[in-house]
């Protein structure tokens, strides 16, 4: 192509939107740019383009709840929320109104609304007079840790790939286009502060809670102590999830919960764990901000993708974080598989992958993504922690293993391969997500030469999957799908 940018990318249509672009640029980003007709290239040996995004999300120490010591811990934490929120103004209620009358989770749900809508004069005294007495007494927490975003640096990549993307559809002008009215993109791009709640994905898992986060803007203080927290179903189900009985179809365990190893994690291990979280989410939110990532084959970046992107694991993570809060295997199934279906298409148009979504869904499960999801463990949780490797590395042989395990053993009379035996959980699929009526004989290769149940340890792979992709986006993406 004539227009092919070889020594660096292309900003398509962006060069008249500022008259100063080339300063703005640089404030915002640190990259030198050059004009090229209506666009703007930035040089492929650009320094600040080379090393990419810098850390947008990070954590704080491990600090141990001592009563003699909540003015200082009560500082700390809130000293750790990003400036850029100081002069928000909160106009507070005269009167908080919350559900009474129902012990811990009333207790929890006024500390919660009280400490997101206080001004920051009042923080301080809530926090060590309040939240850190409640934890500590009420929930016996040993331990706090703070996880913060740069909620403005992200804003700034969001804000231009959105912007960007407007003005090259012509759309940037239209009234109905406005770039700060949230009916544009509103229903599924995520806002900054979401991105905080990717952590929970892999802390609030019911009925275990590793850490028990609160949030403030900008942070997360995640509470924690010495073993995980277990939390009676009767609780977990509610007041009118005593009143029925739940349906379970294809099914085979109320709870599915195949992570039950991580209940064993001691506090330092607690911790590392969340470093190694934390260091996933961040990776994730830098791989998809990253406008290298994003270059067409004729050197400019595609702002549509990129916001897809952002769209994507917004949804993906929703659907752990909806598996984790449910109690029903039949809704734990659902969102397992939705949530594969979704890495499925992340997987195959990010990685541009010659496989159709329903080959990559089935790979998902092959013993070639055990490997590959083993070997970015090696890479970027074992230096971190041995032990919080070990504990996932257990989960994620378990997991694989037992899905073919469960799966084989419904299907006794076929000597199949292993694509082939996988591809019943694609058809199972099938039944969860379009019912019983299929092509191709599904329902009878299912539920008449098998038992059609689906392997409980399903509800772990998501969790193990999305770990892999954001711990190292590439090479997930990358992989080659084949099968044993």
């Amino acid at each position: 192509m004539s227009n092919t940018v070889r020594n660096g990318i292309k900003f398509e249509g962006v060069r008249y939107t500022h008259p100063n672009m080339p300063q703005k640029f640089k404030e915002l980003f640190g990259f030198e740019m050059t004009g090229e007709g209506s666009d703007w290239v930035i040089p492929n040996n650009d320094p600040v383009l080379r090393q990419g995004p810098k850390s947008l999300m990070s954590l704080s120490r491990q600090i141990a709840l001592e009563p003699n010591k909540f003015s200082e811990i009560a500082k700390e934490m809130i000293y750790s929320i990003p400036n850029e929120f100081d002069n928000i103004d909160i106009a507070s209620p005269e009167k908080i109104n919350v559900t009474s009358g129902y012990g811990l989770i009333s207790n929890i749900e006024y500390i919660n609304v009280k400490i997101q809508i206080c001004k920051n004069e009042e923080l301080y005294e809530i926090v060590k007079n309040e939240l850190l007495k409640f934890m500590y007494e009420e929930m016996r927490a040993k331990y706090v840790t703070v996880i913060h975003l740069k909620s403005v640096e992200l804003q700034k990549y969001t804000s231009f790939a959105k912007i960007s993307l407007l003005n090259v559809l012509g759309k940037l002008n239209e009234p109905y286009y406005k770039t700060l009215d949230r009916r544009v993109l509103g229903g599924i791009l995520p806002i900054n502060i979401n991105y905080l709640s990717y952590i929970e994905a892999y802390c609030v898992l019911s009925p275990l809670a590793i850490s028990l986060p609160i949030r403030r803007w900008g942070s997360m203080w995640h509470f924690h102590s010495d073993r995980s927290w277990f939390f009676p179903n009767a609780a977990l189900k509610g007041f009118l999830g005593q009143f029925y009985m739940p349906l379970n179809p294809m099914g085979s365990d109320p709870n599915m919960l195949s992570t039950s190893d991580l209940a064993k994690m001691a506090p330092n291990t607690t911790w590392q764990y969340l470093r190694v979280i934390t260091k996933s989410v961040d990776k994730l939110i830098r791989y998809i901000v990253d406008f290298r990532n994003f270059v067409n084959d004729d050197g400019v970046v595609d702002y549509m993708r990129m916001i897809q992107s952002h769209s994507a694991t917004h949804l993906i993570y929703s659907d752990l974080n909806g598996m984790n809060y449910s109690t029903s295997s039949h809704n734990r199934i659902t969102f397992a598989f939705s949530a594969m279906d979704k890495i499925s298409n992340f997987y195959n148009a990010i990685g541009k992958s010659k496989f159709g979504e329903e080959e990559i869904f089935v790979y998902l499960m092959s013993d070639d993504m055990r490997d590959c999801l083993r070997e970015i463990f090696v890479a970027e949780i074992l230096p971190i922690s041995h032990d919080v490797f070990n504990i996932l590395d257990s989960i994620l042989s378990s997991t694989y293993s037992n899905i073919k395990k469960y799966i084989s053993e419904q299907f006794t009379h076929d000597c199949i391969n292993e694509k082939g035996l996988l591809t019943k959980i694609r058809w199972m699929r099938n039944v969860y997500s379009h019912g019983v009526f299929l092509k191709k004989d599904q329902f009878k290769n299912i539920f008449l030469e098998g038992e059609g149940v689906v392997p409980e340890y399903l509800s772990a792979l998501p969790h193990l999957l999305v770990l892999g992709m954001a711990l190292d986006t590439k090479k997930f993406i990358g992989r080659s799908v084949k099968f044993n």
